[in-house]
């Protein structure tokens, strides 16, 4: 939760979502280590490697995105029979 919250919050326009999540996360994780299922340092480092998480899959966007494009207009091409006899549901673009 804590890393999907810190890349809406730091690497989308969708701010919200990214300001609600990590509230969630940081509930989460008091509720984990009041359990005993984590220490708090445990906790601390899922937040570094969320945030590199973040910071990665930001940087990538740009890179992935004509690729995923791609892959969509192959899965379409690839199941364009099955999508036109209605045996496969079809996949509208990105």
């Amino acid at each position: 939760m804590l890393a999907v919250g810190l890349y809406l919050g730091l690497a989308t326009p969708r701010r919200r979502g990214g300001a609600f999540l990590p509230l969630l996360g940081i509930a989460t994780a008091w509720a984990r280590v009041y359990a005993g299922v984590h220490f708090p340092l445990d906790i601390l480092g899922s937040l570094g490697v969320g945030r590199g998480s973040a910071a990665a899959v930001g940087g990538l966007r740009p890179w992935l995105r004509p690729r995923i494009a791609g892959l969509v207009d192959l899965y379409g091409r690839a199941l364009a029979p099955w999508i036109r006899r209605g045996w496969v549901r079809g996949v509208s673009g990105p």
